[in-house]
């Protein structure tokens, strides 16, 4: 292999090119025989013999033109995994190239509001929060679905009734969320922004309500914490995953995206820090913690050993994607949301709901709001500030 990637990138005239840091990643890769496969896909071929014409077009702006694919995904990957291109953010800049393609063929007096809605409420907000080291794919998401519900509620606006934004009225809007699904009121952000910035008269825009609050028994969380720490022993990371659900109600979005470093080891004893505040592990989830730690999964590209994500990703330098970790879950029989939300009951009446918020990194009102439908015993403790 090494000698057909030095003459895909003509290695010989460019003795002190970054593209010899490059082929000593592929050529040393933990699972040599993943590369391989990759290396045999036309288009991947393509892409490197490219890069090997133009030492210059080894940037993030050369790959941003290429096609979106698996196989560019996979080579930006090994690239800033090898350093030889820098870290950013990658669901935020996938979404800006999805929200331009999005906005690009919309009438410009449906264009103008919605562009307004995601640039100035959600793009400025995901970018305000990003960062190299950061995955914005958690807000992306609830981004998408509220420009797309903006687009569908305009787009209906305008064809069934002939109006535009500032021409709706109460009738309309009651008359969209009746004649629907329930994701129709997802629109809901993007009236209440319109009316703040006076694009529109004044609405009602309810919430949607749920028709019941999915929870399992106590006696259903127990036995599911008991079957994670004891079952397969090939499910080790996803049965660890699904502990932190379980046990400590954290959404699988910010499990995937955990590092190593949040765990600590104090005299023997491992703690895990979600927000600040460091959690003590107890027994025996500590031991199921230890085993999966001396057996993270390696990605195609680089030894685990210096990945520093707790749940490695098949790319090189990434974490778990949040989406396969939620569907592993499920695989095992565990409904996410009845989990998550039983979790959060049975904390709260066992500490003081600021203090689980505090430990956990939820707010003061969610957990009150748990506190509350749980009937604890601490609904009057003051809330603790920072």
């Amino acid at each position: 292999m090494r000698n057909d990637i030095s003459a895909l990138f003509d290695l010989e005239a460019r003795p002190n090119a970054p593209l010899h840091t490059l082929r000593e990643t592929l050529v040393t890769a933990d699972r040599p025989e993943s590369i391989y496969t990759w290396m045999r896909n036309p288009k991947v071929r393509t892409t490197l013999a490219q890069l090997g014409a133009d030492e210059g077009s080894l940037t993030h702006d050369t790959l941003d033109q290429l096609p979106t694919s698996r196989h560019i995904d996979h080579l930006r990957a090994i690239l800033v995994d090898a350093h030889l291109l820098p870290q950013r953010d990658e669901a935020l800049q996938r979404f800006e190239r999805w929200l331009a393609e999005k906005l690009e063929p919309l009438p410009v007096d449906l264009g103008k509001p919605v562009e307004r809605f995601a640039t100035w409420h959600h793009l400025r907000s995901i970018r305000r929060k990003s960062s190299a080291t950061t995955n914005s794919q958690s807000s992306v998401h609830n981004a998408k679905q509220e420009i797309t519900a903006a687009i569908a509620f305009l787009t209906w606006l305008h064809d069934e009734h002939g109006r535009t934004l500032n021409q709706c009225r109460q009738a309309h809007v009651d008359l969209w969320l009746a004649a629907g699904p329930t994701t129709r009121f997802t629109v809901r952000n993007f009236l209440v922004v319109a009316m703040k910035e006076r694009l529109v008269p004044p609405l009602i825009v309810p919430h949607r309500k749920s028709k019941s609050t999915r929870k399992m028994t106590h006696e259903d969380r127990i036995e599911w914490i008991r079957r994670c720490l004891v079952e397969e022993p090939d499910t080790v990371a996803f049965r660890t995953a699904a502990m932190l659900l379980v046990l400590y109600a954290q959404p699988l979005s910010r499990v995937a995206s955990l590092q190593i470093d949040a765990i600590t080891d104090v005299e023997g004893d491992l703690h895990l820090t979600f927000n600040e505040i460091p959690v003590l592990i107890l027994e025996p989830f500590a031991e199921l913690v230890r085993t999966h730690l001396a057996h993270r999964a390696p990605s195609r590209t680089r030894d685990v050993e210096t990945s520093p994500w707790l749940f490695p990703g098949g790319q090189a330098g990434t974490h778990i994607n949040h989406s396969y970790l939620m569907t592993k879950i499920r695989d095992l029989g565990i409904n996410l949301l009845a989990a998550k939300n039983r979790a959060l009951d049975d904390l709260v009446t066992e500490m003081p709901p600021p203090l689980v918020a505090d430990l956990l990194g939820y707010s003061y009102q969610v957990t009150t709001q748990h506190a509350a439908s749980a009937g604890d015993t601490f609904a009057h403790y003051p809330t603790l500030h920072r």
